[in-house]
C-alpha cells in the first residue's frame, strides 16, 4: 500500500471530506485527490500537513506502508 492509499483509507475511516482536509491542511482538493490516487508523489512537508489534520504522525504511516 502506498502513502496515498493509506491517506485515503484513514480519511475515509475518520469521515473526513476532501473539502475539510483541504481547508485544514491548506492543500487543494485537486492535489489531495492526486496524492490519494497515486498520480503524484507528495513532498514530506505535504504529507505531514495532511497527517496532522488526520491526527497521525509520519512514523505511523511509514510503518504501515513498509
Amino acid at each position: 500500500m502506498d502513502i496515498g492509499q493509506r491517506i485515503s483509507e484513514i480519511r475515509k475511516q475518520k469521515g473526513i471530506t476532501f473539502r475539510y482536509l483541504s481547508e485544514e491542511s491548506g492543500i487543494s482538493t485537486k492535489n489531495i485527490g492526486n496524492i490519494e490516487k497515486g498520480k503524484t508523489d507528495p513532498q514530506i512537508s505535504t504529507v505531514k500537513r495532511i497527517l496532522c489534520v488526520l491526527g497521525y504522525h509520519l512514523e505511523i504511516i511509514e510503518k504501515a506502508i513498509e
